[in-house]
């Protein structure tokens, strides 16, 4: 199996509110490290290979599920969007 570089890179964007508020950040920074990091790890498997990894939830709409310790289950919802 050949392992090949997308012709972009794929990046995760820090969603901030209008007011500034960063719920996502604060959600990671409040949790157990070890919860945190196999959320990080497993951002970083879609961020390596996109969307083919994920559930398709509708129109742009993906997530990936991640069990962790804290919770019995986290989803990872994003959508996809390019530079145009």
């Amino acid at each position: 199996m050949r392992s090949e570089q997308p012709a972009y890179k794929r990046q995760w964007r820090d969603y901030q509110t209008e007011n500034g508020a960063r719920p996502i950040k604060d959600f990671l920074l409040g949790l157990p490290d070890e919860d945190r990091a196999a959320i990080l790890e497993e951002m970083e498997y879609v961020r390596a290979h996109g969307t083919s990894v994920a559930r398709h939830v509708r129109k742009d709409i993906y997530e990936v599920r991640k069990p962790i310790a804290s919770f019995l289950l986290v989803k990872d919802v994003f959508t996809t969007y390019s530079w145009r």
